[in-house]
């Protein structure tokens, strides 16, 4: 089943990133749910036709490349999506996918907050939870780190709003990008 066959215009879910906000939950299973009405299965054709509306609306910031070679330097980094491993792949692109170990939605049974995923890739990558931080923009990235039992770091340029992000109290708030320097 496809978001059109079940008789859904794609443009009323991926208009834009105010649109997107308005209905957009960071569990992607819920989207789906909501969006469908029915529980949620894996839906390849879904996935796709949202990354043709919302992908090419994605772009990095310009300073991306050269924190993540520095931190890369000294950290093993690691993406823990709601999104599928291979669109946050190819999201990313080849000149900066090299910096991460991906996890998307179709490697876990459980999404964010739960920490399934944070555990799957301290397992994958052999880092000790003491050795770990778990930086996000949405209060489940937080709770997954807090649950895990690992550091936590909100980032404060993403798709969240600053007030539920500090009410989770992480144990660092990255107001700029030019705060992530602070972990070199």
């Amino acid at each position: 089943m496809s978001i059109k066959t079940c008789g859904k215009n794609p443009d009323d879910y991926f208009l834009g990133i105010d649109g997107f906000r308005k209905w957009y939950d960071v569990d992607w299973h819920r989207n789906e749910e909501r969006i469908f009405g029915l529980p949620y299965v894996p839906r390849p054709e879904f996935d796709a036709t949202f990354h043709d509306h919302y992908d090419p609306m994605t772009e990095l910031f310009p300073w991306v490349p050269e924190i993540l070679e520095k931190l890369s330097k000294k950290y093993l980094l690691a993406v823990l999506s709601s999104s599928t491993t291979k669109s946050v792949s190819d999201e990313l692109g080849e000149h900066v996918k090299k910096f991460f170990e991906v996890v998307g939605c179709d490697k876990v049974k459980y999404l964010k907050p739960n920490p399934e995923g944070v555990f799957h890739l301290l397992q994958k990558t052999r880092v000790q939870k003491n050795n770990a931080i778990m930086i996000g923009d949405t209060p489940v990235d937080i709770r997954a780190g807090k649950s895990a039992i690992i550091k936590t770091g909100a980032v404060l340029w993403g798709l969240c709003d600053e007030t539920p992000l500090r009410l989770l109290s992480p144990d660092i708030i990255f107001r700029s990008h030019e705060d992530l320097y602070s972990l070199l």
